[in-house]
C-alpha cells in the first residue's frame, strides 16, 4: 500500500510541475491587466507543492 501511495504522489507531483510550467508560459505570453495579483503566489505554491509531492513520493519508493 505504501508503494502505491508513493507512486501516486510521484505522478501527481509530475503533473503539478507540468501544469505550473504551462500556466507560467501562458501568462508570460498572454497576460494582461485582468490577471490576478495573486498569480505569482499561486505559481510559487504550486511549484513548492509539486516539489514536496515528488520528494515524498521518491522517499516512499526508496524508503529513505
Amino acid at each position: 500500500m505504501s508503494l502505491f501511495l508513493s507512486v501516486v504522489l510521484l505522478m501527481l507531483g509530475l503533473y503539478q510541475v507540468y501544469v505550473t510550467l504551462n500556466t507560467f508560459k501562458y501568462l508570460k505570453t498572454e497576460a494582461n491587466r485582468n490577471v490576478s495579483y495573486f498569480m505569482p503566489i499561486a505559481l510559487y505554491s504550486g511549484g513548492l507543492m509539486a516539489l514536496m509531492m515528488i520528494g515524498f513520493g521518491l522517499w516512499g519508493i526508496f524508503n529513505l
